[in-house]
Order: C-alpha cells, then structure tokens, then sequence
C-alpha cells in the first residue's frame, strides 16, 4: 500500500490512533521535500508510533547539511550503510540483530567508496 499525505500528518495521525495504518510496515521510505520538513520530528513521530517491527527496513534520503539531525537508531533499527550522493545522503536501517543483512547496492562486501560524485560508507559494526 502507498500512502501519498504529507509525511507529518501521517505519523501524527499514526501516533494518536496506532491501528489507523492496518499496523506496522515491512519497508518504508522517507524521502521528503528536502529543506521543507523538520527531521528531527519526523523520525520522532516515528519512533512513537507502532509503524517499525523488528523486520523493517527503512530508507531515508536527506540533505548533507542536515546530517546532525539524523539519528543513529529508529525504533529499534540500526543505520547499516551510507550512500553519499552529490546533494544528499541515503541511509538504509535495518534490524539491529541483524545489521549488515541488508546488502550492498553492489552487492560486494561493505567497502568505502569514494570518487568526485558518490561515496559508500559501511557503517562501523559491519
């Protein structure tokens, strides 16, 4: 199911009535207007609703400049690996109990890339 509402409204509506969503979900993707959204609410709003179980997988894409405002955990997921894009960074979470099951876009090991337009990080408890 795609749920196309602004993404505060959304887990707001998600915190205040837990079951309004049909439950929690296996991937969710949190990309938003760039520098229009508060982050630090959005992942808050996340982590107080009942929208992550512990097999989910989240991506969320954001701005370089906003990357003190990302959190290391979402409702009990780890941020697996980093893709640095030329304007934005992309972080995937994943299961804390499981860190690196989610691959790499390459599919190789975690390594570190790095060239003029992209750089890919494994994050440390690879």
């Amino acid at each position: 199911m795609v749920h196309t509402t602004k993404a505060e409204e959304f887990l707001r509506k998600a915190v205040e009535l837990p079951s309004f969503a049909g439950g929690a979900f296996d991937f969710i993707s949190m990309c938003p207007p760039y520098l229009l959204v508060s982050y630090p609410e959005l992942f808050d709003l996340l982590n107080r609703s009942s929208l992550i179980h512990p097999g989910t997988i989240l991506f969320a894409e954001y701005p370089k400049q906003l990357y003190k405002e990302i959190p290391e955990t979402v409702g009990g997921l780890v941020q697996v690996w980093e893709l640095c894009l030329p304007f934005s960074l992309m972080l995937p979470y994943a299961p804390k109990s499981e860190p690196c099951g989610l691959p790499f876009p390459s599919g190789q090991e975690p390594q570190i890339r790095q060239d003029a337009h992209c750089c890919l990080r494994a994050k440390g408890f690879c």
